[in-house]
């Protein structure tokens, strides 16, 4: 079986963040830009910006010092306008056909829904025509290697799948210059949890097939999964959506996770802010909606982590903010996951769940992550890995970089292949 160099975009509401892997055997790696805070070399921020009334755009880290003004319009979370939940399956009265400029077409109809389209589309050319390749010439080991020589992949919601934006999205991708073996598109939620349980690892046995005891090292957990029809409950708290999966290897068909149910549920961080925006008043929110991607993280970690439970907290702006409003909101959000776990569950769980895993860059946050285990205790499922989090016995260490990046490693995983 001839199998390509794999390339996988998790397009992220908050940062973009892509995966390659160039050798059968290879361990999936993100790349990074090295002319960026260590911190931030695997992200990009997801920010677009056009001058009104032009083709003209500017993307990334580019944006962060941009203003929006009279005749510069910046986009920020077009990600939950482009793939609303209500709105996947509508047709477009737009078409794209290459007859004119599809970006001027879809500014000029000044719809929120168009104009994430956009974006989308003028993102997804930038970070092919330049990005991507300015990437791989700062790594040794992938220079000579070129953008349609890889089989590439994009992550979207599960809800995305087979629906008229998916099928645009197929559009976009191949008009963009990327090229694919099969389809775009893969569940973000599937591809997250191969590269949370993998962590990138790829190897093949003599026969030619995936060799899944050397991906999987955790042979205790292997063991669980293909003989004693124990589950793994994997969840996944991103910027936009909340995903979540169940995962079970049948013995004999260990490399087929296709038939892991899974889901994604419009509640991510960004939904989270909307509700302290909202408790908070005007002033915070439009603090909030005009920041950067750099300022938001900061917010995030000081509002949503740490041991606060009283009083305020302050910002780096200054700005200080009630501690018992932003756990009211993290509660009902918190909240709100429990009850969409709690309906996947009742419909999907089949066997015993032998434990779960925390990932996404809401497992960062702290004081909700301790709300969601505490969920998970109730539902008597042990976490078995997470983001370190203090009062969690016997818990596995997940890398912040894997914690960030699962999606697109996993998204380039070999098990795509077979």
């Amino acid at each position: 079986m001839n199998i390509q160099p794999s390339l996988c975009i998790d397009l992220g509401s908050a940062f973009t963040k892509i995966a390659v892997r160039t050798e059968l055997n290879q361990t999936s790696q993100l790349l990074m830009d090295r002319g960026q805070e260590t911190v931030y070399q695997i992200c990009i921020p997801s920010l677009a910006a056009n001058k009104i009334g032009t083709n003209r755009w500017a993307f990334g880290w580019e944006v962060l010092d941009y203003k929006e003004t009279e005749t510069i319009k910046l986009h920020q979370n077009w990600k939950a306008r482009l793939f609303d939940i209500d709105k996947v399956d509508l047709t477009y009265d737009i078409p794209i056909d290459g007859k004119m400029d599809e970006a001027e077409k879809f500014l000029i109809a000044n719809d929120p829904f168009h104009q994430a389209l956009a974006c989308c589309r003028e993102f997804l050319k930038s970070i092919r025509a330049d990005l991507i390749p300015l990437l791989l010439d700062q790594h040794l080991q992938y220079k000579g290697i070129r953008v349609e020589d890889f089989d590439t992949h994009i992550c979207v919601p599960e809800f995305v799948l087979d629906t008229s934006i998916g099928k645009v999205m197929e559009t976009i991708m191949a008009e963009a210059g990327f090229k694919t073996q099969n389809q775009f598109c893969i569940s973000e939620p599937k591809a997250s949890l191969i590269g949370v349980l993998t962590e990138g690892q790829n190897h093949v046995d003599k026969g030619g097939l995936p060799n899944i005891s050397y991906m999987f090292r955790e042979l205790e957990l292997l063991r669980k999964l293909t003989v004693g029809g124990h589950g793994i409950f994997f969840l996944d708290v991103g910027a936009f959506t909340t995903d979540v999966a169940l995962c079970n290897f049948h013995q004999n068909s260990t490399g087929h996770l296709d038939q892991s149910p899974s889901a994604s549920f419009p509640l991510g961080l960004f939904k989270l802010d909307d509700m302290v925006q909202s408790a908070l008043g005007k002033d915070f929110a439009n603090t909030l909606r005009n920041s950067s991607p750099k300022f938001r993280e900061h917010f995030h970690l000081k509002a949503y982590s740490g041991d606060a439970v009283s009083g305020n907290i302050m910002l780096q702006d200054g700005t200080t903010l009630p501690v018992a409003q932003i756990d009211k909101c993290i509660d009902e959000f918190a909240a709100a996951i429990d009850k969409s776990v709690k309906a996947f569950l009742k419909v999907h769980k089949k066997q015993k769940i032998y434990a779960a895993v925390l990932t996404g860059g809401g497992s960062l946050c702290t004081r909700l992550t301790s709300r969601i285990a505490k969920a998970m205790d109730e539902y008597n499922i042990p976490i078995l890995s997470a983001h370190r989090e203090e009062g969690i016995q016997n818990l596995a260490t997940i890398s912040e970089q894997l914690i960030r990046g699962s999606s697109a490693i996993g998204g380039t995983s070999i098990l795509y292949s077979f």
